[in-house]
């Protein structure tokens, strides 16, 4: 029997979650309401369903559906709202398909800064954005997302730059009930990414040394000689 890698065993049970949600009678309910909303009386075909996008998410009454009723059902079976709307609506839906996390929380990596300088949080916004990352903004208590401006795409060259150590923090988020593994696995992915965005903003980041097996060993290597005396290679030879 082949052994699942952490990230597939959570898709397995996330799987396991949407074929519960598809057997209970509230999914039928919620069905109901959804397609009275959007004025149909048959579930749509994905074709359908891109095709009369502006259509749904123009209509408060199906916004204000799957933010409410949706997102209500999705937490009972830990699945996100969306996934429950297309449940609803879209025949023949298979959600392993996709690429997107379909559970209802999943890990999250922010980059927290206090940093003010306008230039700084330019670049840093920009950069982030191009790792898939979240900016926050912390002053005190208060938390605000900042978004790069999509007018002016001139990203500035930080010339000054806060110490390394005050430009910003990485904050993981990983729900409960992820699996400890891929849990682990998240969090090495937050430190390389922290590295990469450090690198993109200009900081020097001195190259990881691993220690050789053989420091262990460096007085019978006699490592501080210069030379070795006639036959001297023979003798730490038979030393190790």
């Amino acid at each position: 029997m082949t052994k699942l890698r952490p990230e597939e065993r959570n898709q397995k049970l996330l799987m396991e979650r949407y074929i519960a949600l598809q057997q209970s009678k509230e999914l039928k309910k919620l069905r109901r309401q959804g397609l009275a909303i959007l004025h149909r009386e048959k579930m749509f075909t994905e074709r359908e369903w891109g095709d009369l996008y502006q259509e749904r998410t123009t209509s408060p009454e199906y916004i204000a559906w799957c933010n409410n009723e949706c997102k209500k059902l999705g937490e009972v079976f830990g699945l996100a709202s969306w996934v429950v709307a297309m449940a609803c609506l879209v025949r023949g839906y298979r959600p392993e398909t996709g690429k997107l996390y379909i559970g209802s929380d999943w890990p999250r990596i922010e980059v927290v800064t206090e940093v003010t300088e306008h230039k700084f949080l330019k670049k840093l916004t920009y950069e982030a954005n191009n790792l898939n990352l979240r900016v926050v903004l912390k002053q005190g208590p208060e938390e605000t997302c900042l978004i790069l401006p999509a007018k002016n795409k001139r990203i500035p060259v930080l010339t000054k730059k806060p110490p390394i150590h005050t430009s910003f923090t990485i904050r993981v988020a990983i729900p409960v009930g992820y699996p400890p593994e891929a849990a682990r696995n998240f969090q090495r992915q937050a430190g390389r990414m922290q590295r990469e965005l450090l690198i993109r903003l200009g900081y020097v980041i001195p190259k990881r040394i691993r220690t050789s097996s053989l420091t262990a060993q460096a007085s019978i290597l006699k490592v501080n000689k210069s030379s070795l005396p006639r036959r001297g290679i023979y003798d730490i030879v038979d030393k190790i």
